[in-house]
């Protein structure tokens, strides 16, 4: 077996085995495990030998596999039928509150890194984007899940999925536009769409009542339909589109009362290899010289969309929520994480973004990552000591 191969796997385990220890330490401050993978890959971003080896195509090809599998987690989650019964107060306030963000992050790039708008607005877009997820066991932790700050988490961060996927199709075909096989693209993501409505509206109740779908069947079955969209989607460059798309159309399809049990064997299966790969093959990535340079833009991009956030809920919430509630749901919906990172991965991959600003975004995401939960933690125990409602 070759040297190099060898190394790979070694690097590999221990950098899976580390990440699970670091973690552990990690969420007693809220703060989700899967970081652990992206502050190592920042960690030997600077050592050639170890970046040699996380850039061979075993490396490669099970980091990309993690981000398909992190985007067919977010189409799963995709729930079509919530997004139907948010109230338009709730759209509305999603929209208002990512837009905002987005278009001050848009104008930091644009002035200080000198990008184009579409760039600028597509890269604001995906930071804007909101990982919910993350406080829901803080939010639990505390009892808070159904006051009014927990509600309005919830629900605006089910509506921003809606907008990272317009984000990450914004993203795909920005990127083949100017290819020769762009119509090509745009009639395959049609027809992939129009099946996807296919299967929702007309087949649904046929195929999710049939008696094909088992408990021991529900790994390899949504395995499979990954690979399959995969692997039409790879030929037209279309591969994160499909693997969002699979996720969505296997939700619309399967039995309801497997949807927890598929969504708990695709996580363990994602997160026992290949997204840890992913966060630590994306980190390694990082111009770490620069960006210690520049940990002033880092501060500047992290505290502006943080202050941001919270005025966009206060205006966009201020007939439901108090003073404390909007600051409360503000910091919230300021954590941001997989989603985020996918889509300035993709730009980067694609060279629509330099090294530099992606560095950026990373770094960002990893200190907002890092602070957010801790804050959000301290000031909801601050409202609950002091007795104020949530």
């Amino acid at each position: 077996m070759p040297v190099v191969l060898i190394n790979v796997y070694l690097i590999i385990g221990l950098g899976i085995l580390l990440s699970l220890y670091l973690g552990q330490w990690l969420e007693k401050f809220q703060i989700i495990w899967l970081m652990a993978a992206l502050i190592m890959g920042l960690m030997v971003s600077g050592n050639d030998a170890l970046q040699q080896i996380l850039s061979d195509t075993t490396v490669a090809f099970i980091a990309q596999t993690g981000m398909y599998l992190l985007l067919f987690i977010v189409g799963f989650d995709l729930d079509i039928t919530a997004l139907r019964r948010q109230s338009k107060m709730v759209l509305r306030s999603a929209a208002i509150i990512i837009l905002l963000e987005a278009l001050v992050t848009s104008s930091l790039i644009h002035w200080l890194l000198g990008y184009e708008w579409m760039i600028s607005i597509v890269v604001a877009l995906s930071f804007a984007t909101v990982g919910e997820a993350i406080l829901v066991p803080i939010l639990d932790r505390h009892r808070a899940i159904n006051t009014k700050v927990g509600q309005m988490i919830i629900e605006i961060g089910t509506a921003d999925d809606l907008i990272e996927v317009i984000t990450l199709i914004m993203v795909i075909f920005w990127w083949n536009q100017s290819g020769r096989d762009y119509q090509i693209n745009l009639l395959f993501i049609g027809s992939l769409m129009a099946l996807l409505l296919f299967l929702t509206l007309k087949v649904r109740s046929r195929i999710s009542h049939s008696k094909f779908w088992t408990e021991d069947l529900v790994m390899g079955t949504s395995m499979g339909w990954l690979l399959l969209w995969i692997g039409l989607g790879s030929g037209v460059e279309l591969a994160p589109i499909a693997a969002l798309l699979a996720g969505a159309s296997l939700r619309a399809i399967m039995p309801h009362r497997l949807i927890k049990t598929a969504d708990k064997s695709i996580r363990l299966f994602a997160y026992g290899l290949f997204v840890p790969v992913f966060f630590l093959w994306v980190g390694a990535s990082v111009n770490l010289s620069s960006l210690i340079k520049s940990t002033w833009l880092v501060l500047l991009m992290v505290t502006v969309t943080t202050v941001i956030k919270i005025l966009g809920t206060y205006l966009s919430t201020y007939k439901r929520l108090n003073r404390q509630q909007a600051l409360l749901v503000g910091v919230g919906l300021s954590v941001r994480f997989s989603t985020s990172i996918v889509i300035v991965r993709i730009l980067w991959d694609h060279q629509l973004i330099g090294q530099e600003l992606y560095s950026l975004i990373i770094a960002s995401s990893v200190v907002a990552e890092l602070l957010i939960p801790i804050l959000f933690n301290y000031l909801l125990h601050q409202a609950r000591v002091q007795h104020k409602p949530i």
